[in-house]
């Protein structure tokens, strides 16, 4: 299979794929030129190293949560930082009417 693309940046890489699965990305440009890319993950994610890395500490960790995280870049993708992850909940990334949403 021919690649899409020669060169590429990966924003999320699961430490387990067999057990924690990345979902749903979107990817939005701003009108002043930042990248907002958004994903889910789901599986496996009762693991303390996983639960450490998210940042709403208070949530108890389910048998099955489901998180959201943000992303954001300021140079078309070449690098992206991490803005946020927040337990249960499925996160979106769209423009209307030039305000950015993120739900």
């Amino acid at each position: 299979m021919k690649p899409l693309a020669n060169d590429f940046v990966t924003i999320y890489k699961s430490p387990d794929s067999k057990s924690i699965f990345p979902a749903a990305p979107a990817l939005c440009v701003l009108k002043n030129g930042r990248y907002v890319f958004c994903h889910d993950i789901f599986g496996a994610l009762t693991t303390l190293s996983i639960y450490e890395s998210i940042n709403d500490k208070n949530v108890p960790v389910e048998e099955d949560p489901h998180i959201g995280c943000v992303y954001t870049s300021d140079d078309k993708g070449l690098n992206w930082q991490k803005r946020t992850s927040r337990l249960r909940y499925a996160i979106r990334a769209y423009l209307r009417q030039e305000i950015t949403f993120i739900s």
